[in-house]
């Protein structure tokens, strides 16, 4: 199946869009988790008969890439979105889908501590993550993934996250709202995102700093 042509960046228009400025607010120590589990001691050696065997189940299918996933998400947009217009969707669907992340995290975060109010912006600001007004969160806009206008719905979460942090004004697309982008297509890529592996901790800079590059 032919991909979809992406942008060439030597005839693509100048976009803003200082992703990683404005991503590096948030940066974070990465704490790494290893386990390790051995295999228990043969308690008894005598041999014992073998139970039949059993039909191997069916392994599950390997996650997609990153890049797999980018290239279906531009599959969905071919024919409705400019080529050069791709970067500007799925850079601001992703980084919209990663403060919500990061959001969520923090807010869960404080509701389990005491004396914390989770409804305080500066507790979010002092721990460097951005607010996120509750019109602008993925969950809401997931929930509204099917409706007819969910590009002004987008469009609109940009402003609202923009007013509530001065760092992030006229940094974030509006351009969701097009005429020529249909909400069959932007209902898609809320689902398509709404998978992709983000749970606003430190580690999710190395995904998003390869969704810019």
């Amino acid at each position: 199946v032919a991909h979809p042509p992406m942008p060439d960046p030597a005839t693509a228009r100048p976009h803003r869009f200082p992703f990683r400025d404005a991503a590096h607010k948030v940066r974070g120590t990465v704490t790494e988790f290893k386990s390790r589990i051995g295999s228990p001691p043969t308690e008894n050696p005598i041999a014992l008969p073998m139970p039949a065997k059993r039909k191997a189940a069916a392994a599950p299918a390997p996650a997609k890439t990153l890049e797999v996933q980018l290239w279906d998400a531009a599959d969905k947009m071919r024919g409705a979105v400019p080529p050069t217009d791709y970067m500007h969707v799925c850079l601001g669907m992703v980084f919209l889908r990663y403060l919500s992340a990061a959001f969520e995290r923090k807010h869960a975060e404080l509701l389990e501590t005491p004396h914390a109010d989770a409804e305080d912006h500066e507790e979010y600001q002092a721990d460097n993550v951005f607010w996120v007004p509750l019109e602008a969160r993925w969950t809401t806009l997931q929930g509204h993934a099917r409706s007819a206008d969910v590009g002004k719905r987008l469009d609109d979460a940009m402003r609202a996250i923009e007013r509530e942090n001065e760092e992030l004004k006229g940094v974030l697309p509006k351009i969701f709202g097009k005429a020529d982008f249909s909400s069959q297509m932007l209902g898609g890529l809320i689902d398509h995102f709404t998978n992709l592996n983000l749970t606003g901790a430190p580690e999710d800079f190395d995904l998003l700093g390869r969704v810019y590059e």
